[in-house]
């Protein structure tokens, strides 16, 4: 992980379904940028230690009741970060590369 501040105007918002095995692959990801933003996991389905891998990876989970469709989650999801300025929708099976934030947001 870089040793730079969390960039305040920049989040990424991750909603998770259920156990995917490439979660922590994705957080994981989401951790190494270069330009290091917010992560928020959101979920309507939490498994049981999930809190403990998200927060290994410094990012924060929230859970909601909003569940029901992939359109409900991705909403939670994006309104969990809502206080950035920017908000990048990270699908929970996708890794990113190191520079995905730093080049997204020049």
């Amino acid at each position: 992980m870089a040793n730079m501040s969390t960039d305040a105007s920049h989040a990424f918002a991750v909603p998770a379904y259920g156990r995917s095995p490439h979660l922590e692959q994705c957080l994981r990801s989401l951790a190494a940028q270069t330009r290091r933003s917010r992560i928020v996991v959101a979920t309507s389905t939490p498994f049981e230690g999930m809190r403990e891998m998200v927060e290994a990876h410094g990012a924060t989970l929230h859970v909601h009741d909003q569940g029901g469709s992939i359109g409900r989650d991705w909403n939670a999801a994006m309104a969990a970060a809502a206080d950035a300025q920017w908000v990048t929708l990270a699908h929970q099976d996708d890794v990113y590369l190191p520079g995905f934030a730093q080049r997204t947001l020049e």
